[in-house]
């Protein structure tokens, strides 16, 4: 199927993307801007680090305002389970209170622009452009557990 979408009409292809089908769940505007921002956000850096050379971009306030909203249900929901207590920080996002999550117990803390958490916790640890600080065994399990949704 998807062969078969790749020889069709690119710009058709796009139009479906843009415009889904009336029954979706995606016609509701809070469901779609929810699921749509990350997903096209998290794969155009995909696409972006994969490349050698890659630098890191600023992105206009407004987008990192609305990562942000993002970064605390996906920090929420993706790290629930872990054996300790994480305190996610906004860097640069004004009047961003600390995100918490985790099982609790010991403290490890992550400090990066909003779009760099949202790589984090959608399982790029690598890829993403952070700061880890905590006990070092719970801040090397951090940057190497499954997390993402």
């Amino acid at each position: 199927m998807q062969d078969d979408l790749a020889r069709g009409d690119y710009a058709a292809l796009v139009d479906k993307v843009r415009r889904p089908q009336s029954v979706s769940l995606l016609q509701i505007g809070a469901v779609e801007e929810a699921m749509n921002l990350v997903e096209f956000f998290v794969h155009h850096e995909d696409v972006r680090r994969a490349t050698p050379g890659w630098t890191a971009r600023d992105l206009p306030e407004g987008y990192e305002q609305a990562l942000l909203g993002r970064v605390r249900a996906t920090t929420k929901l993706s790290a629930r389970r872990f054996p300790g207590e994480i305190v996610a920080h906004a860097l640069g996002a004004a009047g961003a209170e600390p995100i918490r999550a985790g099982a609790g117990g010991e403290r490890v803390e992550v400090h990066g622009a909003p779009g760099e958490l949202l790589l984090f916790f959608t399982g790029r640890q690598r890829a993403a452009n952070v700061e880890v600080t905590g006990p070092d065994e719970l801040s090397e399990k951090l940057r190497g557990a499954r997390l993402g949704l």
